[in-house]
């Protein structure tokens, strides 16, 4: 009876999915099971799942037509629950890969602490080489309202971390959304009031340097303005006024980005353009100075992008000024 089941979506990665799958399978603790679903790949990704499968038991492939990180989660999620006897599930990335003790130290945290999640430090990396950990681990209790503050990265994904099972029993990911762990993780995670923590890092998120630009961003990328919205109103609602916080700049941050590629490449989309622009408002009343928009120069590009037209007066009145000044 396997103890943990890692649940890996896999699409068109065969550059990188044996680095992957190869870090799950040398895992110090071995007792698990690794569910491997092909989200409809075009690649040889699907084939290399398959391949891995006959060389060891513990690997499970499910094949689908593609639909999405999302559904690929929940697939293997209602297969664990279907036909694995694992007490404890954990995700990973097909791009991504984790340190040797992963399972083992998370794992035993959770044991040692009596805690139903764990939750290690994530590494972003652009290298397409192992990151190698010297020197001890060090495991904290810490409140889900300090991770999300003091690293949002890993706070939000469903990656580096160990969850009890029954945790997901009625959980499954957002079909048809992007961002779709924005929509989830939270909920599952402020069920506790205290989390077990290891740092440094034992997963290696790989950032791909060749990722999505601006010029191919779509409007499925709203739907983080969905889900930081939701999570804003939840932590307000329950009164996490420091996570309340972390989810309005994330906010903040994506509609900002979303208004400066609308008004340059859709600008014929008025009514959301709008719409966004009053949110954005809306957010400056409410937060002020809590969301410290003077970080990098934010304070002008909030006020471009969220009042448009005050801002173009504004620096037509400073241009006037210093017109004036030039003849003192």
């Amino acid at each position: 009876m396997p103890e943990i089941s890692v649940i890996v979506p896999v699409f068109n990665v065969e550059k990188y999915l044996t680095r992957c799958v190869n870090s799950i399978l040398t895992q110090s603790f071995s007792d698990f099971d690794l569910i491997l679903v092909d989200d409809g790949s075009t690649d040889s990704s699907g084939e290399i799942c398959d391949n891995y499968a006959k060389k060891d038991a513990r690997v499970h492939v499910l094949h689908q037509s593609n639909c999405g990180a999302a559904v690929a989660r929940n697939v293997g999620l209602n297969y664990v629950f279907s036909n694995s006897d694992s007490s404890w599930i954990s995700f990973v990335d097909s791009d991504d890969w984790i340190h040797p003790q992963y399972l083992e130290l998370l794992l035993n945290a959770a044991l040692n602490y009596h805690m139903q999640a764990a939750v290690c430090d994530c590494e972003r990396v652009g290298a397409e080489e192992f990151t190698k950990v010297d020197g001890e681990f060090q495991i904290m209790m810490i409140t889900p309202e300090t991770l999300w503050k003091e690293n949002v990265m890993a706070a939000n994904s469903p990656c580096c971390k160990l969850y009890k099972k029954e945790l997901f029993r009625e959980v499954r990911f957002p079909v048809g959304k992007t961002q779709e762990d924005l929509f989830v993780i939270y909920r599952v995670m402020f069920q506790f009031s205290k989390i077990v923590y290891i740092s440094p890092a034992m997963y290696y998120y790989f950032f791909n340097q060749n990722g999505v630009s601006e010029s191919e961003w779509t409007y499925s990328r709203l739907a983080a303005v969905k889900a930081l919205q939701k999570q804003r109103l939840y932590f307000r609602k329950n009164h996490f006024s420091e996570a309340e916080i972390v989810a309005a700049k994330g906010l903040v941050f994506e509609i900002l980005y979303a208004l400066k590629v609308l008004t340059v490449c859709h600008p014929e989309d008025t009514r959301l353009i709008r719409e966004q622009r009053r949110t954005l408002r809306k957010l400056g009343r409410i937060y002020k100075s809590k969301l410290d928009l003077t970080e990098g120069n934010g304070k002008k590009t909030y006020e471009r992008i969220a009042h448009p037209f005050f801002y173009r007066i504004r620096k037509k009145w400073k241009h006037l000024l210093i017109m004036i000044k030039s003849f003192d």
